[in-house]
């Protein structure tokens, strides 16, 4: 690789910061699930199989209708990111592909290890546009590349819990808003996200104005 190469990667990883520095893996994982989107979309597969599969649970929007990858590249970061998870976004659209036996839908039949901010979403995108635009051996080098930032970024030891299994621990603790919420070993402070999002949806005490949210937690 170039050094203008590595430095163009580099400043894209590192726009991802802290993720690219506290869970690297998961924007890796990020990575992969758009550069198999885009794969698909390459081969118009995703529309014509969705559409011609009989799935009834999924409603195609407009915007969803005229998704393509290169759609993506014109719209700003936050409607990028809304098209995303939006109900009945691109993510609903890759978990229905990934209910047939087509190529690359096994790709999609794990979740992502994390829901995307616009920010992750952009730089995730550009890295894969860095990854396209090259050629074969050079692709194969980006992608070695992006493995030695997975390695040098995880030399800190430290081990993050999957969602899933910490949207599970804090069901178990169904916790209220009146609880106190201590994390002695808060890393990137998902478990008291979780918990903050867990009482927000599913107790009756619903906090007054988003301004005020966060105002109303004894969370330590």
């Amino acid at each position: 690789l170039t050094t203008k190469l590595q430095e163009s990667i580099d400043n894209k990883w590192k726009n991802c910061w802290p993720v690219s520095d506290l869970r690297p893996l998961v924007l890796l994982d990020l990575v992969s699930y758009l550069f198999f989107i885009k794969k698909s979309d390459d081969l118009a597969l995703i529309h014509q199989n969705v559409k011609t599969s009989g799935i009834d649970n999924f409603i195609y929007t407009k915007e969803i209708e005229d998704f393509t990858w290169s759609s993506l590249q014109n719209l700003p970061d936050r409607e990028i990111h809304q098209l995303f998870i939006k109900e009945n976004g691109v993510i609903g659209l890759m978990n229905n592909y990934a209910k047939l036996d087509s190529l690359y839908s096994d790709y999609f039949k794990s979740p992502l290890l994390i829901e995307p901010t616009p920010k992750l979403i952009s730089n995730a995108i550009e890295i894969i546009n860095i990854i396209e635009t090259n050629d074969k051996a050079t692709r194969e080098k980006i992608v070695e590349y992006l493995f030695e930032n997975l390695n040098s970024s995880s030399k800190s030891s430290q081990a993050f819990i999957p969602a899933p299994i910490l949207n599970l621990m804090v069901a178990i603790a169904d916790p209220i808003s009146d609880d106190t919420i201590f994390d002695p070993a808060a890393g990137n402070g998902s478990l008291l996200i979780s918990a903050f999002k867990y009482i927000n949806s599913n107790n009756n005490s619903v906090l007054p104005s988003p301004a005020n949210r966060l105002s109303e937690f004894k969370i330590s």
